[in-house]
């Protein structure tokens, strides 16, 4: 039974598949991308329970794009790593 999903915002090919691996094993849904414009995307569609994110990604800035999804999705935890 899957405890939620997770959605996964990271540059970084190896980052996104350790957490990928991880987060299955116990449970989780997981969801990754290398962008902004997805994770915003699924964001805006309603889709996963939390959010692990990069600060640099090639498209944007996680931290310009926090305030745009606290707007959307107060409730939604966001992890900036």
């Amino acid at each position: 039974m899957a405890r939620g999903t997770v959605l996964i915002a990271d540059d970084d090919t190896a980052i996104r598949t350790v957490l990928n691996q991880a987060l299955s094993r116990a449970g989780y849904e997981v969801r990754s991308t290398s962008t902004a414009a997805t994770l915003w995307r699924w964001v805006s569609q309603g889709e996963g329970d939390v959010v692990l994110t990069d600060v640099v990604m090639p498209d944007e800035n996680a931290l310009d794009l926090i305030p745009r999804i606290k707007k959307i999705r107060p409730d939604l935890p966001i992890i900036v790593m």
